[in-house]
């Protein structure tokens, strides 16, 4: 019976004290679920996170759980991710600070953040790398779910579209342009147009590897994106490139800014008629060649004196250049030059088509020619107000098109840049 007593009381003791520590570790459980840690020490965790791989886990679990918002460890180590792949080029990341609230404004950043700038010796003057934390209404900074899944989403979108300018994926780059534009904006002809002519790009002019873009701007709705090697034209010097992309909220998707510049046509510089080369800007004509290849002209208007002169056929008379206009039904032809309406010679300086004729500017463009039309021949030309310019070896030329109420192209103007 003794025994038994002993026993029962051992057994009573036993539980009371694994009851109590039970009730001790819930209430620290309790205590620790209270607390909270400032912006900067979970600014800290993820730098730790950021420059040592081991230690993600560790932050992670450091962040007490309110404070990370329902974000998971895989969203977590995906930012994370992304956070060192920003930082690759600046090297390792030595100290931090919180922008300022000037610094906010001038960013346009909505105060609603509360944002990081990484800092690093070895790099004085680095590209940007920010941590965006929210702050709840009893000023709580905290690691939102949201805030962490929109910067993934977008990072990984853009991902996407350079990986299909990689793999010249037409189709894919069609199928990410295609929900940006309405059909008044572009037909589907001129969108597969661009983006073809984006693969064109970046195949043929871009020089910079993916692993050297630059990521100058990276928000839970908008990035961009600085490619630092872009061949010009005269295949000999280099440019930057920026891309930007944007969340439309309201349609709930993507926008890409991805403005490549204009490809110049030489031959918007020629009138052509069935095919066969007529006149083109730069070439000097004589009044008779111009009658006997373009037909007579129905009047001819001449424009105030130039300050260039010549001394006249018959070797006393000066004479000073001026505009001549020749002018056709739907054309006028603008030489610089020297004579009268009735003889003439001077260089083809542009031209007007501006009525249905049997002519062509260039190989593609005629008048009549729907708005839609003339986008696929030249994509991105929209964006750049439907005028480009042609470099000739001698001078510049503005080629400008103009539309009718219908989107139908009623004018075409090729000028000499003075």
């Amino acid at each position: 019976m003794i025994r038994r007593l002993t026993a029962l009381f051992v057994t009573a003791a036993m539980l009371c004290v694994m009851t109590s520590c039970n009730i001790i570790d819930l209430a620290d459980r309790i205590k620790e679920g209270n607390e909270t840690i400032s912006g900067a020490e979970i600014a800290r965790l993820m730098i730790d996170a950021i420059n040592n791989k081991s230690d993600v886990a560790e932050s992670y679990s450091s962040i007490p759980e309110k404070q990370r918002d329902g974000l998971s460890f895989s969203y977590f180590t995906e930012y994370i991710d992304i956070l060192r792949n920003l930082s690759r080029n600046n090297g390792t990341i030595d100290s931090f600070r919180f922008l300022t609230e000037q610094e906010m404004s001038s960013l346009d950043i909505d105060d609603e953040f509360s944002v990081v700038v990484f800092e690093y010796s070895s790099n004085p003057d680095p590209m940007p790398v920010y941590i965006y934390l929210d702050v709840n209404s009893d000023g709580i900074t905290y690691l939102s779910d949201e805030t962490v899944t929109d910067i993934i989403s977008i990072w990984n979108y853009a991902d996407h579209y350079f990986t299909m300018m990689e793999e010249q994926n037409i189709e894919g780059i069609y199928t990410l342009l295609n929900p940006i534009y309405s059909d008044e904006e572009l037909s589907d002809e001129a969108i597969y147009a661009r983006a073809s002519a984006l693969s064109d790009f970046y195949y043929t002019r871009v020089r910079s590897p993916r692993d050297e873009y630059e990521i100058s701007k990276l928000t839970p709705d908008s990035m961009t994106i600085v490619i630092p090697e872009i061949i010009n034209e005269d295949g000999e010097s280099y440019s930057e490139h920026s891309v930007e992309i944007v969340k439309n909220y309201e349609k709930d998707m993507y926008e890409i800014d991805d403005t490549i510049p204009l490809e110049t046509d030489p031959f918007l510089t020629y009138l052509i008629d069935g095919g066969t080369k007529l006149v083109h800007c730069g070439n000097s004509y004589t009044s008779t060649i111009i009658n006997n290849m373009v037909g007579k002209p129905t009047y001819i208007s001449h424009g105030i004196d130039g300050i260039d002169m010549r001394v006249a056929e018959n070797g006393v008379d000066i004479e000073y250049e001026h505009k001549i206009l020749v002018n056709y039904p739907g054309l006028i032809l603008v030489f610089e030059g020297y004579g009268n309406s009735e003889k003439w010679d001077g260089e083809l300086t542009g031209f007007r088509l501006y009525d249905t004729t049997e002519l062509n500017v260039g190989y593609s463009v005629y008048i009549g020619m729907p708005k839609s039309e003339l986008q696929s021949v030249y994509p991105f030309i929209d964006l750049y107000d439907y005028q480009l310019t042609y470099s000739a070896p001698e001078a510049d030329y503005s080629i400008e098109f103009e539309f009718d109420d219908e989107d139908n192209l009623d004018l075409v103007r090729v000028s000499k840049v003075i």
